[in-house]
């Protein structure tokens, strides 16, 4: 079934909008509200209560609603609804347009809301059991979105009339059920070829439904299962390292590189454990063992300054590491742990082998000011900015080439950061870019409260309890 079946301007809609059109025209006295009631009767549309839009103005501003259907603003369209549902709050035909504009939206969620809203009203409601069916299809719950087309195939039984549902609902029905029986194919193949291990299929579905906790407990048990078998406590520590558990993470892991020492995915996720656990140094014995072996990870692209991965905040999977990123890694290392020579000369070698790369440049210019080199740090900024530099970046180092105190930048910083907290969900990357650097200015306060902020706005990224914790000790030890 297609959007366009769903979308609200579907033909029994319509219909709606007409009746409701017509009635405010050929409007005479009493009578109105008598045609009004014999019209709601006999529809049958959305098998709603037949006062549920008694009110001339909300059957007014409906039609008015209705214009907007056809011209696809469904923000204009949401405004005369909700003024109609306030004179008509359980109006299920109000309520289920309501949805769909909130659906045209992308705001499912919501649409979702109204959808049950409309239900209540009028439980009989096709089309707002089968606008609920598509959202949960779209979500993937086949249970409950095949349920709403049961019923609704049943009420089109006893109501068929002026109705394009009842078609839609078997269509949706069918390739519900299709799809049920191959999921159901696909785990009795999965059962017969790996048993137990077919397990970690569903580990790893409810880490990508960011479910962690379940996705952790599913990975344990296979693991338990099948301790002589890398994949199940391979699976383990990467969904121990999301959920910010980097401890037990580096266990597994290390349990792994007894057997295969010499595994550069097994050092890279061992070392990135131990650098966000703040034992930069065994990380860095990780990433130089990785270049000695000259082996290579297939992966992705790396991302600068938060030590993770490009289009993916979260996750360590999309990993890259090539010598270039080992570098790129010994310098941000070298370079927490104020050990700037060997930064330089990590990041020296990062450029060695791709001049362009903007992360690299980057990094080189702030090593540079860190060293006081503020003259080449300017070189690096402006190569950068030739080569499309993120712009966050760039104005986070121009900050700090062009103040001429400390105090100076951090009047800059405090003044950049109270702009972005307005939409901390909207600016996290950025307050993370400020929050480390506020750390490297040694304004643990400041740092404490853009911590604090990208805690309370995203508190599932472990790094923002981690670096919100270090800055309240540190910011308590200044004072």
């Amino acid at each position: 079934m297609s959007k366009d079946r769903l979308s609200i301007g579907n033909r029994e809609c319509k219909r709606w909008r007409n009746k409701a059109s017509s009635l405010i025209r050929t409007r005479r006295g009493g009578s109105v509200l008598l045609l009004l009631l014999a019209t709601l009767s006999s529809n049958g549309a959305a098998q709603a209560r037949v006062d549920d839009i008694s009110s001339m103005n909300a059957l007014g501003n409906y039609a008015q609603a209705g214009k907007f259907v056809d011209l696809h603003e469904p923000s204009k369209q949401l405004h005369y609804l909700k003024l109609a549902l306030k004179e008509a709050p359980d109006s299920a035909p109000l309520l289920t347009d309501l949805a769909s504009a909130y659906f045209e939206l992308k705001q499912p969620g919501t649409a979702k809301n109204y959808l049950e809203k409309a239900l209540k009203a009028a439980p009989q409601c096709r089309e707002a059991l089968s606008r609920r069916a598509f959202i949960a299809l779209l979500s993937n719950n086949l249970k409950p979105a095949m349920a709403d087309l049961e019923k609704c195939l049943e009420v089109n039984k006893i109501e068929p009339q002026y109705n394009d549902e009842g078609s839609d609902a078997a269509n949706l029905l069918t390739a519900s059920k299709h799809r049920t029986a191959c999921n159901e194919a696909k785990q009795q193949y999965l059962e017969k070829k790996y048993g137990g291990l077919r397990r970690l299929t569903e580990a790893l579905e409810l880490r990508d439904q960011l479910k962690l906790k379940e996705a952790l407990q599913v990975a344990s048990l296979v693991a338990a299962q099948y301790p002589e078998r890398a994949s199940p406590r391979f699976t383990k520590a990467v969904i121990l390292l999301n959920l910010g558990r980097y401890k037990p993470a580096a266990t597994e892991l290390e349990i792994l590189l007894k057997r295969e020492p010499g595994n550069a995915t097994l050092l890279y996720f061992h070392a990135e454990a131990k650098r966000l656990d703040g034992a930069a140094s065994a990380a860095i014995s990780d990433y130089e063992k990785i270049l000695k072996s000259g082996r290579m990870l297939i992966a992705k692209k790396f991302t600068a300054e938060t030590g993770k991965h490009r289009g993916n905040h979260v996750y360590f999977d999309d990993w890259i590491v090539t010598p270039l990123d080992i570098n790129y890694l010994l310098a941000l290392t070298h370079l927490e742990l104020e050990t700037k020579g060997k930064a330089y000369e990590a990041i020296e070698r990062a450029l060695a082998l791709n001049a362009q790369d903007t992360d690299c440049l980057l990094l080189a210019a702030s090593i540079a000011l860190e060293a006081n080199k503020s003259d080449q740090a300017k070189g690096f900024l402006e190569q950068a900015r030739k080569r499309g530099a993120a712009s966050d970046r760039l104005k986070d180092l121009s900050i700090l080439t062009e103040s001429k105190s400390k105090e100076q930048a951090l009047a800059q910083y405090k003044l950049w950061m109270s702009t972005l907290l307005e939409e901390p969900a909207k600016n996290a990357s950025t307050l993370f870019i400020i929050g480390r650097r506020l750390e490297k200015l040694k304004d643990y306060e400041l740092a404490t409260r853009c911590w604090q902020s990208l805690y309370d706005t995203l508190p599932a990224v472990p790094e923002h309890k981690l670096y919100l914790e270090r800055c309240k000790r540190l910011a308590g030890k200044s004072r």
